[in-house]
């Protein structure tokens, strides 16, 4: 016996799948539009970190950093910030006003982002001028974030 869905159900799932592709081309398209340096500060613009965790601290790239070992980030106001977890096991990525905690404010997207996944930060006004990176499961090293206000 074949069993119809109306049609409402059946197109409601088309409509969640365009949707979900849209906005990853969007954001693609947006990532690639609006390429620079942090040290830019206009507020116009995104950098890419990439992050590594080799057991014992995260490794940074970008922006001038290469495989660098807790480096001190200096973030902007107004600007992207993307750092892709690349590393193996499940480890986790995450941002906080200290070693303990994970930073909830709206201005963080994905905070403990898992291994190959990504943390999307956009610092504004609002936001603590320093903050932390570090691996929640193992905090013994952690890493510094300064967030200053963006030149006009």
């Amino acid at each position: 016996m074949l069993v119809r869905l109306p049609i409402f159900a059946r197109w409601s799932n088309c409509i969640l799948v365009f949707c979900k592709r849209l906005l990853v081309c969007l954001f693609l398209l947006f990532l690639t539009q609006h390429r620079g340096y942090s040290s830019n500060q206009d507020g116009s613009m995104n950098q890419t970190y990439s992050v590594d965790w080799n057991g014992t601290g995260f490794l940074v790239s970008g922006d001038g950093i290469s495989n660098s070992s807790f480096p001190t980030l200096s973030l902007y106001e107004n600007n992207y910030y993307v750092f892709n977890n690349t590393s193996n096991d499940d480890i986790s990525f995450s941002i906080g006003e200290n070693d303990n905690s994970h930073y909830i404010k709206s201005d963080v997207w994905n905070n403990n982002a898992k291994s190959g996944e990504y943390l999307l930060f956009s610092p504004d006004s609002n936001t603590s001028r320093v903050l932390y990176y570090f691996n929640p499961h193992d905090n013994s090293s952690v890493g510094r974030i300064n967030v200053y206000a963006h030149e006009s």
